[in-house]
């Protein structure tokens, strides 16, 4: 499934194209495809598609301030019901990082917000968690049950066999916590988002282990006690 969180291309080409001509507004998105891709370019990528020193430090400049339009945190007490919402906000909030972040979303009892929890950041690729010190802030909090999400800033949602794995050990530890997993969500910029726990993994022709299906039977069997058949 995917949430739009940013403008399409289409919307965005005449809004660039006030500010930088249309020539090179072209140029910008059909050679990076977004704005997050052409802040990471360097000056001298930018001047041969026809930009001046003064117009990239306006596209910098841009790009910088709506950084601060990124969603703030959920606020405390917030009742959670789909896992698409919490995706949506964080494809947002984390659109313009460069490396992959980990973060919990800790819940309480009726499923409302008690924290959101940076967890780690990593590389382009991977984000190194262990579910020990995962886990250790949320039982401080008193948590009931948590969210985990973690961004891909390629802009693929697919899960790597990594994500799965750490994703079903983490599952593992959360039952015997007793703070359920109710989802582990990949995110990117551009809004399409994974769900690894409602989504058995495909990097094995034959899928799942017995043991691993029947963890993730387990966590989606809490879903369906606490929001629903097919609420989330």
């Amino acid at each position: 499934m995917a949430t739009r969180s940013r403008l399409s291309t289409t919307e965005l080409l005449p809004l660039l194209a006030e500010l930088f001509g249309s020539r090179r507004a072209g140029a910008l998105l059909e050679t990076h495809g977004d704005l997050r891709r052409a802040y990471r370019a360097s000056d001298e990528e930018l001047k041969a598609l026809g930009f001046s020193s003064a117009q990239i430090r306006r596209l910098r400049a841009i790009v910088h301030l709506a950084a601060y339009t990124r969603p703030s945190p959920f606020p405390s007490g917030r009742s959670i019901r789909r896992g698409r919402d919490v995706a949506a906000h964080f494809s947002a909030r984390l659109a313009l990082a460069e490396v992959e972040e980990f973060w919990a979303l800790a819940l309480d009892v009726r499923n409302r917000v008690l924290e959101e929890l940076f967890l780690g950041r990593g590389s382009l690729t991977r984000v190194e968690v262990h579910p020990r010190d995962v886990f250790r802030p949320l039982v401080r909090l008193g948590a009931a049950a948590v969210i985990f999400v973690h961004n891909h800033p390629s802009g693929d949602p697919a899960p790597s066999e990594q994500d799965h794995e750490l994703t079903h050990r983490l599952v593992s530890a959360g039952l015997l916590l007793g703070i359920p997993v109710l989802d582990h969500l990949v995110v990117t910029p551009g809004g399409a988002h994974t769900s690894l726990v409602c989504s058995p993994p495909r990097f094995k022709p034959d899928g799942l282990s017995p043991q691993n299906e029947a963890l993730r039977k387990a966590t989606l069997s809490v879903l369906d006690d606490q929001f629903g058949p097919r609420a989330w």
